[in-house]
């Protein structure tokens, strides 16, 4: 049964879904598997109870010993019904990685005492936490990213200092490049023209 988890909802009788969980069967293990993420009015087609948190009850039997299963709407680990499941418990998705990049500083400028500005929070806020990298496309202006020019008619340098994988490193990028610059496990010490 397919239903609204509130006791006094109008809807407390719910969707039967026992046809749809049949057809769902795995014929090789004898069980249903719902992915992490799935949503229940996507399974079923229909929502039973708008605008109220729901649960799928399952009543089933495994050579004669009853089982009950209750899973919320929307399945936040992956989940199995049936035969092994009272058997195994279900491996729990792998956890993200920590994040590997760490901008210590950033300072744009050309290095001379009061001609450089500290960027650092502006390069933090562009780290990619899925692949831990930090990219700095070629079209890029520091200039206008980073709040104006800090030294008029001089060459500028990004200099970045960031801990990769618990290594830490320092990469110079000029204001005015050629290729995307990125900052990876790949970039290390970096020397640009």
């Amino acid at each position: 049964m397919y239903t609204s988890v509130g006791v006094l909802s109008e809807y407390k009788d719910g969707l039967d879904v026992k046809d749809i969980l049949t057809k769902m069967i795995d014929p090789d293990t004898n069980t249903i598997t719902f992915k992490q993420g799935q949503r229940f009015n996507d399974v079923f087609g229909k929502d039973p109870a708008p605008f109220h948190p729901k649960i799928l009850k399952v009543k089933y039997t495994v050579g004669g010993v009853p089982y009950e299963e209750s899973i919320l709407e929307v399945v936040t680990k992956p989940r199995v019904i049936g035969k092994i499941a009272a058997k195994i418990e279900v491996a729990e998705p792998p956890k993200p990685p920590e994040i590997k990049l760490r901008v210590n500083k950033a300072v744009y400028g050309a290095g001379s005492e009061g001609h450089e500005c500290d960027v650092t929070e502006f390069v933090k806020s562009m780290i990619d936490e899925e692949t831990d990298c930090i990219t700095f496309p070629k079209t890029m202006k520091f200039n206008e990213c980073f709040g104006g020019d800090p030294a008029m008619f001089q060459t500028k340098t990004l200099s970045v200092d960031y801990t990769l994988n618990g290594v830490d490193r320092n990469v110079k990028i000029p204001e005015l490049r050629k290729e995307d610059v990125l900052i990876t496990d790949e970039c290390g010490e970096r020397r640009f023209q």
